[in-house]
């Protein structure tokens, strides 16, 4: 989806992590993959805030069945950093409303294919407020570290 977007994105897309080999053979334009690809990175807050530092939007279509709704690392690592959160719409609506964390253009934005994406790509948006009440979801994060630390240090 990130690779057709591409096709008609102003900005692109720059697509890090791991790659499933044997699907971008037999899936994607090698010449495609290559151009957008910027390889694996480590997982450091350094390397992170580089990636993020000069970012609107942190893309992420992965839908994982069975996922819960938890919410991932690399998404508190955009919220952090105040970059939006374009998810794919199946993650966010596949998901018991109870354990929701995401709603659409509350908390996030979301797509549900490779025209949608470019197409909100493309509009010159002002993200301000979703990055507002997507950062009410890092407090809540924030506060079970906390009192995490306060149970070992007790302990």
């Amino acid at each position: 989806m990130m690779l057709e977007a591409n096709k008609d994105a102003k900005k692109s897309i720059k697509i890090y992590g791991w790659v499933n080999k044997r699907y971008a053979s037999e899936k994607l334009e090698p010449i495609s993959s290559s151009k957008y690809y910027q390889g694996r990175y480590n997982k450091s807050f350094s390397t992170i805030s580089k990636i993020l530092s000069n970012s609107k939007f942190m893309v992420d279509l992965s839908s994982l069945p069975m996922d819960g709704g938890g919410t991932q690392y690399t998404f508190l690592d955009a919220i952090y950093r105040n970059c939006a959160l374009i998810l794919n719409r199946r993650w966010i609506e596949n998901v018991d409303a109870l354990y929701r964390d995401f709603k659409e253009d509350h908390n996030c934005y979301a797509v549900s294919n490779a025209k949608e994406l470019s197409e909100l790509l493309n509009r010159n948006i002002d993200t301000a407020k979703v990055v507002q009440n997507a950062r009410k979801l890092l407090a809540r994060h924030i506060s079970i570290i906390d009192e995490w630390k306060k149970l070992t240090l007790n302990n």
